[in-house]
Parts: C-alpha cells; structure tokens; sequence
C-alpha cells in the first residue's frame, strides 16, 4: 500500500510509518504545515515533501496517516477525506469532542475508512482480558480500575509539546485517552462520570496534575486516574483490573504483564517481568511497536478487504465525549451524564 502523511509534527509520526511499513506498505509523501517538520520526517521514513493536501491527491495513495498537532488535525484530516482517502487518525483527534465528530461526519459522508491510533489497546494482556470477558469467564463484574501517568521527565524532553495550551487542553486528554479508549473499548459508554482533579502544583501545568475519575454503569463502576508527574519512566505503571465475581485479572500494557485469579487456580502470572529496573526515568526497554503494526492492521485490512475497522473515528468521538465529561466533572464538583 502506498500510505502518505498529512500532518506529522505529532510524536508518535515516525511509529505510524513504522507500522505503514511493518504492513507491507510504504510511505511516498508527506505534508506538514511546516515544511521544515515534513523535510526531517522525510529524511527518515522516506517520500517526498508535499507542498499542500490537495497536492497529497497526485501521488496515486491508497491511505493517509493524519498525525500532526491537535489545533490542525481537524481541518487536515476533513481535506484528506474529501479526497477520498482513507485514514489513520492520531489520537485524541483534534482539540474537543467537537472536533473529532466533524471528522468522522467527514470520513462517513465521504464514505471512507478510519481508523483511531489507540494502539495500546493491542497489547497481548488486554486482548486476553477482552476475550475473557468475551467468554464470561470473570463472571459478572462490579469493578474495572484503569491507572495511566506521564513521566515527570517527560517535562524535561517533550515540555513544549505538552506544556502548550495552544495544541492540547490537557494533559489527560493527550495522554490518558489511551486508557479511557480501552475502557471503552472492552465496556462501552457509561451512564455518567464524577471527577476530581488537582492542578497548578508544577509548573508547567497543563489542565491538571493529577485526576481521578469514577465511572457509573448503573451495574458495575470503573474508576480511571492519571498523574501527569510520575517518577517512572512512560507506561511502566499503566495497568487495568477488572474484578468479577468468578474472576479477577490484572494487565500491564508495557511491559506486557498479565495477573489472573480464579479459586480452581489461584493466581497465575504470565507474560513480561512486572517490576521493572533502574532507567532514565522517561522510556522504558520495551516496545510498542507490535501495538501500532496491529492498529495499523486494521486499517490495511479495510483498505484491501472493506468492512469496518476496530477503531473508527466514529469510536475516537465517543471516547473524547468521556474525556470531556470528566473534565467537566472535575470542574463543577457535580456528576456528568453521558
């Protein structure tokens, strides 16, 4: 497949190439705002510099990967629809709610397939939860937690990406929405939300420090936190519990470890060493890139086969309306309905 890029300021850009390649495909041209951000991702991944998104039209692609700055992605990604194009959309998928429901009204008008770059949800423990959950084996359930956090420092090394009010609106949102997707993913939309959040502690701050969330369900509750100022280095802490009454699994989603008890087996552990040792205090020694080749899979396989992908931006959509009921939560101290 011959994929290009429309906006690729985004950091997770040359990992979506990765997995543009990884699926037999290969990049041919790429398009930023700044023609500078366009020119170094070129210089490695390959394809040649656009000038506009209209001129992404005469290079004969089967497939876009919109992954530049929230402020642009909307617009970018609406124009690389009315091309007629299939997408790859960069997480959260644009500034608000708002945002990202123009542009799967854009990709669904034009009849296109999308797909969200949530690639965490792919890690091996979490599809093992999913198909457990599938199966009934954890009996009914009446307590998700899901834990995510942002290195203190990534402050250091990405500060200007997250610490700009002009291309996120928070750091929940551009971070933790990985966590929000999977729960959505595996339990669908809840009935409401209550938050809390802490916030203007650190400088910079952008919308909160910390954040804790309490979904209700009306028969179970999930209940998803952040710190945005964790000593560990990223994902080394992310994890989901989910508790039935038959069964209780615990999930790392990297390193990829998996906890599951039943009272036939007690607890047996699978998957990655859970502890992890001495490091730089940012990246951890293990690799998403598997996660991002599956999410890219889904794509592919649209292209080539049709039928929906595992993450449309239809999905990207409702898994916003939940960051942004949170927050609104958190701001008024009242419950938010969904």
């Amino acid at each position: 497949m011959r994929f290009g890029i429309a906006g690729a300021g985004h950091p997770h850009a040359l990992g979506w190439a990765q997995a543009a390649k990884d699926n037999g495909g290969e990049i041919i041209a790429i398009y930023d705002p700044r023609p500078a951000v366009a020119a170094d991702v070129s210089s490695q991944v390959g394809g040649a510099v656009a000038d506009s998104v209209e001129d992404l039209d005469g290079y004969g692609l089967d497939a876009v990967i919109v992954d530049g700055r929230c402020d642009e992605v909307t617009e970018i990604a609406i124009e690389v629809a009315g091309l007629g194009l299939p997408i790859l959309l960069e997480k959260p998928g644009g500034m608000n709610a708002a945002d990202t429901k123009r542009i799967a009204d854009a990709v669904e008008a034009a009849g296109v397939a999308s797909q969200m770059g949530y690639f965490l949800r792919n890690a091996r423990p979490l599809l093992e939860v999913k198909e457990a959950i599938a199966n009934g084996e954890l009996g009914q359930i009446s307590l998700i937690r899901g834990h995510a956090a942002m290195p203190h420092l990534a402050w250091d090394v990405m500060g200007a990406w997250f610490g700009d009010p002009t291309n996120i609106t928070s750091i929940f949102q551009e971070d933790a929405c990985h966590v929000v997707d999977i729960v959505v993913d595996l339990f669908g939309l809840p009935k409401s939300v209550n938050a809390v959040r802490t916030k203007g502690n650190f400088t910079p701050s952008v919308g909160e420090d910390a954040i804790a969330s309490i979904w209700d369900y009306g028969t179970h509750l999930a209940v998803v936190d952040f710190t945005a100022r964790e000593a560990n280095p990223w994902i080394d802490t992310w994890s989901l519990e989910i508790y039935g009454t038959t069964g209780t699994m615990r999930a790392g989603f990297s390193a990829e470890w998996l906890e599951r008890y039943t009272k036939e087996t007690g607890w047996v552990e699978s998957g990655e060493p859970r502890l992890s040792g001495p490091s730089d205090g940012f990246a951890r020694d293990t690799s998403t890139r598997e996660h991002y080749r599956i999410e890219m899979e889904s794509l592919v396989n649209a292209v080539r086969n049709g039928g929906d992908t595992s993450a449309p931006a239809r999905h990207g959509y409702d898994v916003f309306r939940v960051v942004e009921a949170i927050a609104a939560a958190a701001d008024s101290g009242r419950t938010v309905n969904l």
